[in-house]
Parts: C-alpha cells; structure tokens; sequence
C-alpha cells in the first residue's frame, strides 16, 4: 500500500481529536510493537475509542470521504466489473457506476496502485470512499452472491441434457467436476456456507425446483430452478453420498465431507419421495467454526456461574433438553470445552460426530456395525472415562445406563427432547425411570432454545406495546423502550443477524429431588422450583427483550408453550 510521508499519523490524529490522550497513545504503540496489530485495533480492544471514532480518523488521515455500507446499495452491473477476488484481495467493494466512474468503498483508499488496476479493469474513473476492512470484507460475501451463477450452470445443463430426467441418474456415475450438475450444487453449497445456512432444501414443486437455505432457524428462498433439473441435483447429492442413485422409493441418508471457499464442511443428507419427485434436504455442519466456550452462549450471569460449577462436579448426570433446533449440541460441547482435558478422561458417544474437540476421544454410533447409544456406552464405560458425553437419549435402555454411570463415579453430559425443564422429569419417567434414580443420578437440567439477535446497526428502538408491557411486568421486568428489527445491507435487510441462546436451569437442591420423590404433578414441582429461584425460559427471553437482543416478537414466536 502506498504511503505518503507527510500525512498525519492516526495516533496523532486521534490525540488532537481528543479521542485518546497522549499517554494512553503510547502505551499502544509499545503494545503494538510486540503485537503488530494495526493501532486502531488495539486501541478498540482496550475500551478507548470505538470503530466510528477510528474511522473518523482514517477518513482524515486518508482525505477521504465515510460511506455507511449499511445503507448503501450495491448494483450488479458495478459488481460485475470487478471480479470477487480482486475485491478480497485488496479489501474493497465496487457499489455502483455514476456516469464515467465506478463508487468503490476501500479499506485503503490511497493506495494508487489499486486503483490505477481498476481503472484498467473497469476503463472507467474510480471514486474511492473509506469503508472499515470489516465491514467491507462482511459485503464482499454477501454481495457477491455465487448462488446467481447457478443460472450459466442450468442452461449449460440444458443444452447438453434434454428434457428426460429418467436417463439422468446413470449418466452421473462416472460425471466429471466441470459438468453443469456438478457446478449447480457445488454453487448452492457455497452459497449456503456464505450465508450462514444450517439446512439446505432441493424441494421439487409442481413447476419447478425451490432452493431454500435456513438462517437463523428462518426458512428463506434461495432460488428457483427448471424442473427438470431436480432429479439430476438429487442424484448428484446421492452420489456425493454413497447413496443409491437409481432407489427413489425408499428414503436415504448419507453424509458428505466437503470443502467449498476453503472451508470445511460436514454435510448430512436425507432424501424422501413427494409427489413431484425427490426431496432432498442438508443439515451444514461448518467446522471452521471454532468451538465456542460457555461464556458465549448467552446464559445470564446468575445462570453461567451456577452451571459452570455444575460442570466441576465429580459425578452426576447434567441433562440439555430442547425441541430440535434449540443449541443442544452446541451446550454439549461447549461445556466439554469448558473441562480439563488434560487430566480427566472425556469420551464421548454421538450421532454423528459434529466437532472435533482435541483432548477427548469421540465415538460415532454404527448401527450396522451393533454400536448403539446403549451398547457404545456400555463400551465406553470400560475405558475408564472421567466424563461422558452422550450426544442423545432417546430409549429407557440408554437413559438406565447413562444415570447408573453418573452415580458409580462419572460426570455424564447429554440431552433430551423436551419442552423445559420440569417437562423433562416427567419424560424420564415416561421413559420408564424411577423417580428415586432421577433423583439420586441428576446433578441439573437446563433448558434452552435460540431466539434471533437483533442487527446491532439497524436495530429500531420504540415504545413498548400493552401486550408487550404486560409480559414485562409478569416477569417483574420493565423497559421504557424495546428494540425491533430494522434492515440493513449487513443482515441482508432481515434486522436479524446470529442468535443467541436463552436458558432456564434446575439444580437438583433437597427441595427439588424431595418434589419429584413425592410424585405430585407437573405444575406442583413447577410451583416448587419457582420458589426455589427456577427462571423460566420465558422470563430469561423477556430479560434479553429488556438488553436490547432480540425483539418481543422473536419471543413469543420461539417460545410458545415454554413456561
């Protein structure tokens, strides 16, 4: 990047602004010659000045205009003038073309060796404006949307296979990466692991084929495609799979190892016959994302704290329970982060593996091979484990083993579906466990489900309405003002971006095991642990409401029917 020498320093720069005084400046500089981070940085990190006020100061360092990329639109005729990785290469984002020049928002707006290269690239003039390299990194993946190139690949299919979707699975077998099918999914893949997706569906319809990706637990469509390129997706997926290409009848599941934009994922595949053809859907397992701690799950401070000491405990059984979709597995593993793997034991038995956690020993269930939650446990007893993780209860015979090991000297984490907490003690004993066994083996249960987070740069603050004020008040909370969803380019005008977790936690005190031993009701054991200082999932979303981190509405449609 170029660099005049007779532009002002940043750190000068925020000095004469008043935004860090001269000594905390050099303390920075020394951090940062350890560090070699950029200034702002550190200066961000440690609380004194924030990303507008640093770019304030790199707008007059640079003597360049601030564009919010918030709200700014992106054409498509400008992002086609410059290809996607010139853009990630030199941290910039072409925005639109206004006569004879192109708008570009750059992290390095003097840099004039880029900038002469777009002009070659574009024979138009360049505008530059400043943008923060995050922000602009952020868009370049949202803008640049691969899942519209899908198109090129779908006529290209068409031309070279016409209309016959019956000879279409055995000319997959032997296909090669660059045939049109090939590039359609590897497309939607991508597009999907851009967008954050967990679950992907190919659902045929009957006119044509829906793409839809789920984001944030939200369904949204992705695209539509010809109808006769739905059976060749859906074989393509199979053979990805090792699935049967020529079975449509019976329903398949499969997993696939991939890679798209360098990162890696985990694909999990299930196919069903409809009506108008296979349905093929993928849950996404992205492991480039790193394993989170405890301490980002969203948990309120009371509640982190307890859990986190349930989890020194030396023996006893800690159950995550939630519909599906709710975070279960992430808690799980979470908390196995949490733990010492150095000097405990830590195996676990799932279905299938989600994560590798270094320090443990992970075991996948093979039904095939007779390995069941029930005889993989009963396996990993014999290798002397400090702590085990279950990754599902779902039988009497697994849930007996899993308890009797919490009470012969093991910590054993795993999850159940369940509605809440007191919910989930009387599914162990639909299950067929005696309450005396609940009681003696259950360290806590916490409850859990994921509630959308509001888009912290567009998030529109407003009055709280009756019925809103109202469930505030029965949770003894009280807010002048809530925020809701606003719209803008960094949450693709959804107002949402991410979610976090809202928890309700039982610990099993003398007063809650000598409830569930009495054998009242459900609503008398609630009753108890309310008086025991139980928060509802309810009361702990109403409390993120109160924060500023969703908004009321993203509560009451998660959590109806939760206490």
């Amino acid at each position: 990047m170029a660099v005049e020498t007779a532009r002002k320093r940043l750190g000068q720069i925020l000095v004469d602004a008043g935004f860090v005084d001269a000594g905390a400046l050099e303390e920075a500089l020394k951090r940062q010659q350890v560090s070699r981070q950029p200034l702002g940085q550190i200066l961000q990190a440690e609380g004194l000045i924030s990303r507008d006020d640093v770019a304030a100061a790199l707008s007059l360092q640079f003597d360049t205009p601030l564009i919010d990329l918030g709200l700014e639109e992106t054409q498509e005729a400008a992002l086609r003038l410059v290809p996607e990785s010139f853009a990630r290469e030199h941290h910039l984002l072409p925005l639109r073309i206004q006569g004879a020049m192109v708008v570009v928002a750059m992290a390095f707006p003097d840099d004039k060796r880029t900038i002469l290269e777009l002009q070659k690239r574009t024979n138009l003039g360049i505008r530059p404006f400043l943008a923060p390299r995050e922000d602009i990194d952020q868009l370049i993946t949202q803008r640049y949307r691969v899942i519209g190139d899908v198109v090129t690949a779908v006529e290209r299919y068409e031309v070279e296979h016409k209309p016959s979707p019956q000879f279409v699975a055995p000319l997959l077998v032997g296909v090669d990466e660059n045939a049109p099918v090939v590039q359609i999914v590897n497309l939607i893949f991508t597009q999907a692991l851009r967008d954050r997706a967990s679950d992907v569906h190919v659902e045929p319809q009957e006119r044509d084929v829906s793409i839809r990706f789920r984001i944030d637990g939200t369904l949204h469509e992705a695209t539509r495609l010809p109808k006769d390129v739905g059976p060749a997706i859906v074989s393509r997926l199979k053979v990805m799979a090792n699935l049967n290409i020529v079975e449509k009848r019976r329903s398949q599941d499969g997993q696939i190892q991939l890679t798209m934009d360098g990162r890696e994922a985990d694909v999990r595949v299930s196919t069903i016959e409809t009506i108008w053809g296979e349905k093929a859907v993928m849950r996404m397992l992205d492991k480039s994302r790193a394993l989170i701690n405890v301490e980002e799950l969203g948990m309120e401070s009371g509640v982190l704290e307890r859990y986190q000491e349930l989890l020194k405990a030396p023996f006893g059984m800690v159950l995550v329970v939630g519909p599906t979709g709710s975070g279960k597995t992430t808690t799980l593993y979470a908390s196995v982060n949490e733990l010492d793997r150095v000097s405990r034991n830590i195996m676990t038995i799932e279905d299938p593996v989600e994560y590798i956690i270094e320090g443990t020993s992970q075991v996948p269930i093979n039904p095939t091979a007779g390995r069941t939650f029930a005889s993989g446990l009963r396996s990993l007893l014999r290798q002397d484990p400090d702590v085990i993780l279950v990754g599902e209860i779902r039988d009497q015979e697994t849930v007996e083993i899993a308890m009797n090991s919490a009470l012969t000297g093991h910590l054993v984490l795993s999850s159940l579906h369940s509605i809440d907490t007191v919910g989930s003690v009387f599914r162990l004993v639909d299950l067929g466990v005696p309450r005396f066994m609940i009681t003696s083996s259950t360290v806590a249960i916490i409850a859990q489900r994921l509630v959308r987070r509001l888009c912290e740069r567009c998030k529109v603050e407003r009055r709280p309405q009756i019925v809103e004020a109202a469930l505030l008040r029965q949770a003894k909370l009280s807010a002048d003002t809530v925020f809701g969803p606003g719209g803008c380019n960094y949450c693709s005008n959804t107002g949402y971006l991410g979610r976090v977790g809202v928890f309700e936690l039982l610990i099993f005190g003398d007063e809650i095991r000598a409830a569930v031993n009495e054998g009242g009701s459900a609503q008398e054991l609630r009753t108890k642990a309310l008086r025991a200082g139980l928060v509802t999932l309810r009361d702990a979303a109403l409390q993120k409401v109160v924060e500023g981190l969703t908004s009321p509405a993203d509560v009451l449609a998660i959590l109806q029917g939760a206490g």
